[in-house]
């Protein structure tokens, strides 16, 4: 099967926990009125449970990073477990940029391909020996 018609793989869940920061103190800071905790959720300043610390400020979030999409350019010399190439764009028709879009990827499991055969084997130009194999 070739690695234009493979099926996608089943999704992986990933079960991602909130990291915490926060600034506090062992000392009771001037001023301190801490306020009661409302679920695990603290608005205010509160005194940790755990680490029996004054809170002063917090901020709970998921560590994800926005990620769109890498260029082939910015990709040129890495070597990647898993690729997408979506070859329908124009640019994809330009000499020698499937071969560096798809080389970065080591296995051919890893390698996903976006678009018509067809319109992959006119865009990407190939030694008549490879030209079999798409």
């Amino acid at each position: 099967m070739s690695p234009v018609t493979k099926p996608r793989e089943p999704a992986t869940r990933v079960m991602i926990p909130k990291l915490i920061r926060s600034v506090s103190s062992k000392d009771k800071p001037t001023g301190w009125t801490a306020t009661t905790r409302t679920g695990g959720y603290h608005a205010h300043p509160h005194i940790d449970d755990r680490s029996r610390q004054h809170v002063l400020g917090q901020v709970e979030y998921y560590p994800l990073r926005l990620a769109y999409a890498s260029t082939i350019h910015k990709s040129q010399g890495l070597s990647l477990d898993r690729i997408q190439f979506d070859f329908r764009n124009h640019f994809a028709g330009s000499p020698a940029m499937c071969y560096v879009a798809i080389s970065r990827c080591r296995t051919l499991e890893g390698l996903r391909l976006v678009g018509q055969p067809e319109v992959f084997a006119k865009k990407c130009k190939c030694d008549p020996k490879v030209a079999r194999w798409l």
